[in-house]
């Protein structure tokens, strides 16, 4: 499928569907198209009143897009309150409940359809909703905790069907306890403070294109796509996810916050510019506690193959990355096992 015609955005997802509609329908099909057909009229509007766009509503799924995961949060709780209300007026075994997954990431749109892992992700993440419950995927955690008069509980990194990254979920409920993310007290230095994990941590920034041609938007994603995949490779590396890195493609945090809010010691970041048949492109790693550059290279090239350029590029890259990050004894494991893995003789 080529890019012409379709159109990238950041949005937010989210993604519902009817607990036991299966059941209700084998019960009572009329009844439960009528039932359908009435909460979806409520949920429409609800979207819409919380500027959103409802993608697609078939059968008993749900599809809506939103600007900002704000929106799309508050929409979720007002869909379920409002659910909630109406259920009231149904006998127990005949009323309906929503599960509801949200995700934050770009999107590629064809006409009035979206595909993305924004959307993937919001839909696995509905499956672990409960019946009435709300699940939301960490960037969108950290996008509305403190902005919302609602409580998160933290119920872990999950390994979702089909994703290829662990993805961390925060369940949304009503009111704040002892078990649910307390984030109001705390100072702002502290309120999007995560601890950082024991071994090397990075966080890879969406590279900028520097470029005037907007079409060479696809050259720097792709190439910060390859950087991430061969970093994952390196062992003892705790690596951010793609998933929400490129969530922070339109936005501009800085450094320290990065390192707060991801619990990352050290972040990654770099640019492209493409003139005529040449390419420039910049790379430096930060450490996230102070902002100071431990490492910067410039890789000047001609475009004869591009994807042959990202390899280039991504393999010294992660080279330099692996001595300023994982040194000593571990670098020399790693290093050897490299070797060995590719039938080169010991040292």
């Amino acid at each position: 499928m080529t890019q012409e015609g379709f159109k990238h955005k950041l949005a937010a997802i989210l993604s519902a569907d009817v607990v036991g509609y299966s059941r209700l329908m084998s019960e009572d099909e009329v009844a439960t198209i009528r039932t359908l057909s009435a909460y979806r009229d409520k949920i429409s509007t609800v979207v819409h009143e919380n500027s959103g766009r409802v993608v697609d509503f078939i059968g008993d799924n749900m599809l809506a897009e939103f600007s900002s995961a704000l929106n799309a949060v508050d929409c979720a709780v007002k869909i379920q309150n409002t659910l909630g209300h109406l259920n009231t007026k149904l006998s127990e075994n005949r009323q309906m409940h929503l599960r509801i997954g949200i995700d934050l990431g770009e999107i590629l749109i064809d006409k009035d359809v979206i595909y993305g892992d924004g959307v993937n992700i919001a839909s696995r993440l509905e499956g672990l909703a409960e019946p009435g419950g709300i699940c939301i995927s960490e960037f969108v955690y950290t996008q509305v905790h403190s902005k919302l008069d609602v409580g998160f509980v933290d119920i872990g990194t999950k390994k979702l069907k089909n994703i290829p990254t662990r993805v961390r979920v925060y369940k949304v409920v009503e009111q704040e306890d002892d078990t649910t993310t307390m984030m109001t007290e705390a100072s702002p230095d502290q309120e999007r403070s995560l601890p950082l994990p024991k071994k090397p941590s990075l966080a890879v920034l969406p590279f900028v294109n520097l470029s005037a041609d907007t079409k060479q938007d696809y050259f720097a994603d792709g190439l910060t796509m390859d950087i991430m995949t061969a970093l994952v490779r390196i062992p003892g590396l705790f690596l951010i996810s793609e998933i929400s890195m490129f969530s922070y493609k339109s936005q501009a945090p800085s450094i320290r916050d990065l390192g707060h809010q991801l619990g990352v010691s050290h972040v990654l970041d770099g640019g492209v510019r493409k003139e005529g048949d040449r390419v420039r492109i910049t790379a430096r790693l930060l450490e996230t506690a102070n902002g100071r550059q431990v490492w910067a290279d410039r890789y000047d090239r001609k475009i004869d193959d591009i994807f042959a350029i990202q390899a280039e590029i991504t393999e010294r890259i992660v080279e330099a990355l692996d001595i300023k990050l994982v040194t000593g004894e571990m670098a020399h494991t790693i290093r050897r096992s490299d070797r060995v893995g590719q039938g080169s003789p010991q040292d």
